[in-house]
């Protein structure tokens, strides 16, 4: 067995994460190829405010976000039916969403 030694704590620098603390907005839209009745029921469904809905998620998170959503896949090749939203941009977060000032803490 091997025999734990006390090393003494981390010296971890808090601002070193930068994906950590960076922010970035996921601009999602409805298919282009949806009707207007359908691309309105997909706006209803995902709780789009007005044309768009905007997701600010960490940045290293937001690969995960786009998997699981399926935005990570390109949109042309997918058929509106089976994919009912896309990715319309992703944006550097909102000043104010942003964690890298590390003198809040």
């Amino acid at each position: 067995m091997t025999e734990a030694v006390a090393v003494g704590p981390a010296r971890l620098d808090r601002g070193a994460d930068s994906d950590w603390l960076a922010h970035v907005t996921l601009v999602l839209g409805p298919h282009p190829a949806l009707t207007p009745d359908q691309a309105e029921a997909v706006r209803l469904d995902y709780g789009f405010d007005g044309a768009e809905l905007r997701l600010t998620v960490r940045r290293a998170l937001a690969f995960y976000v786009k998997r699981r959503l399926r935005l990570d896949i390109d949109w042309r090749s997918v058929p509106a039916t089976t994919q009912h939203i896309r990715l319309v941009a992703e944006e550097p977060a909102a000043l104010g969403t942003d964690d890298t000032d590390l003198s809040r803490r």
